[in-house]
């Protein structure tokens, strides 16, 4: 399994910054330029790193034991992202269709969200047929939209 597949709550904005010290880098000769790794300015907590990321961890785990959801439920949250080979189709298929389709049709509304490519696999084993899903897909973000619409931004 990677790392991605395990339930996670984002606690950080991002990879901690770096930031030139140049006044200490005088202070050394000038020969070397030196650099701080700022793990104080990634998080809303004051301090980032290794421990609030495993802390981004050890929360996720915890809210998929407190919602108590069903051995393949959590099995498709798990491996959505990278479908397991077998011959039967899974929730873990259907999983990963639906968040491929989501993010192609940009449901998030992240203009950086990238839409990863499906397991052709996974395709098969459900007996989707391009076509149909392509008949489709207006219908849907039709419909996305007028949900969509009934929720406050921000």
């Amino acid at each position: 399994m990677r790392l991605d597949d395990y339930p996670r709550v984002p606690l950080m904005f991002g990879p901690s910054p770096v930031h030139p010290l140049p006044r200490l880098s005088a202070a050394l000769g000038g020969k070397v330029e030196i650099w701080a790794k700022r793990e104080d300015c990634n998080s809303g907590i004051a301090f980032g790193g290794n421990k609030v990321r495993k802390l981004e961890w050890l929360a996720g785990e915890a809210l998929a034991r407190h919602w108590n959801f069903a051995a393949p439920i959590r099995e498709a949250a798990a491996l959505h992202h990278t479908p397991p080979d077998g011959a039967q189709a899974s929730m873990v298929d259907v999983a990963h269709v639906a968040d491929i389709l989501a993010h192609g049709l940009d449901m998030a509304r992240d203009p950086d969200a990238l839409v990863a490519p499906i397991d052709r696999d996974a395709w098969t084993r459900l007996g989707l047929d391009i076509a149909l899903i392509e008949g489709a897909l207006p219908a849907i973000e039709q419909e996305f939209m007028s949900y969509d619409s009934l929720v406050p931004a921000g």
